[in-house]
Parts: C-alpha cells; structure tokens; sequence
C-alpha cells in the first residue's frame, strides 16, 4: 500500500510469472506439468508435430499451434495462425499475458472439450492448488 496526501491506495502484489508453470490436459491423456523455466530456452513451441518442445496429441490442436514466449514481464502465450486458435474467458486470442490462475483452451466449439487442450497456469508457490 502507498499513501499520497492522506489517501491510501492499495498495490496488488506482483507475482513473478518467469517461474510459471503449465498443466497440459491434451484430449483423453493424462495430465502433464512443466515448468517454463525449465526447458532453458526463450520461445517454446507447441503442437501436434514431435518436433515441437511440448507435442499434443488432440486432433484440434494445428501442427505448429504456437508458442510460449518469455518477456521481461513474465511468458506470454501466442497463436502460430492455427485452424482454432486459442481462447480465454471465452474469447478469441492472438497473444496473451499469462499470469498464476490463468487457463487457455484449443478447441473448435463444436466437439465436446475432453477432444481439445487445456492449459493451467500457475506459481510455483500455488501449483495444483486449482
């Protein structure tokens, strides 16, 4: 909290997103974690091709879907120009800003979700506590 001339304004706390980490649910496997940090590299690439850091097996997920990239702010999420996109609070996504809480889904809105991916993010501190 800061205070100027007798008023109070309250900071939230940033949290630092480089150490951030991704539960992949990848159509009817089990669940996968990794951290970002961990794979040492600035741009992580996704997608159903084997030659993508993080490969995903759904049939809704493009060959290069897209791409974690590491800001000075933390890792945004971007879209490679794949077939269904991403979406975020039920929106439509190029890019995003990804913080602990986040979720990012790939589907068509057509079939039922157990086909498409979903991402969770979260702190290190707060992992799997969704």
């Amino acid at each position: 909290m800061d205070e100027l001339n007798g008023t109070i304004f309250y900071r939230p706390e940033q949290k630092d997103n480089n150490n951030l980490q991704v539960t992949v649910f990848d159509a009817n496997n089990s669940p996968r974690v990794f951290s970002l940090a961990d794979f040492h590299k600035s741009i992580i690439t996704f997608g159903r091709e084997q030659d993508n850091d993080i490969s995903l097996s759904s049939p809704l997920v493009s060959r290069k879907h897209g791409r974690f990239v590491r800001t000075v702010n933390g890792w945004r999420i971007e879209d490679a120009d794949s077939l269904n996109g991403l979406t975020y609070n039920e929106a439509m996504v190029k890019a995003r800003d990804l913080a602990d809480g986040d979720f990012v889904r790939i589907d068509d809105n057509l079939e039922a979700m157990e086909e498409g991916v979903l991402f969770v993010f979260s702190s290190a501190e707060s992992v799997n506590k969704w």
